[in-house]
């Protein structure tokens, strides 16, 4: 039970129905390479991933897919060399999305990446 407030009749209202089984998405890390700089004192940690949808429905459904590149807060730590396909990118965020309608039992697959630069030094989590 809920109570929905209805004296705004302008305004949306965006309400989550919860997972759809007949939509299924896959979200996988491609590779997880990690090298050295030339002079050794820079490591450089490079993430690609892969998005798969697919439509097991019989209809067409619109899908807004939404996804993060990190950013870096640290003037020592730079993210670099980002590949992000056809997606709206916000920098200021680092927010990726897609909007997209998906056909009936159609599959896409969407792929971005980045590299990560920082000082050996220092210990960084791209979990």
């Amino acid at each position: 039970n809920t109570f929905l407030q209805t004296n705004g009749v302008y305004d949306n209202l965006k309400l989550s129905l919860g997972v759809d089984p007949s939509i299924s998405v896959e979200r996988k890390q491609i590779n997880n390479k990690k090298d050295k700089s030339f002079f050794g004192g820079t490591r450089i940690v490079n993430r690609n991933y892969e998005i798969k949808l697919k439509n097991n429905r019989n209809s067409t459904v619109k899908i807004y897919l939404e996804d993060r590149i990190p950013i870096s807060q640290n003037d020592e730590i730079k993210v670099e060399e980002q590949e992000y396909g056809k997606a709206s990118y916000n920098e200021k965020t680092g927010l990726l999305s897609w909007d997209f309608s998906l056909l009936a039992k159609e599959s896409k697959t969407f792929m971005f990446s980045y590299e990560v630069r920082y000082p050996k030094k220092r210990e960084v989590n791209l979990n």
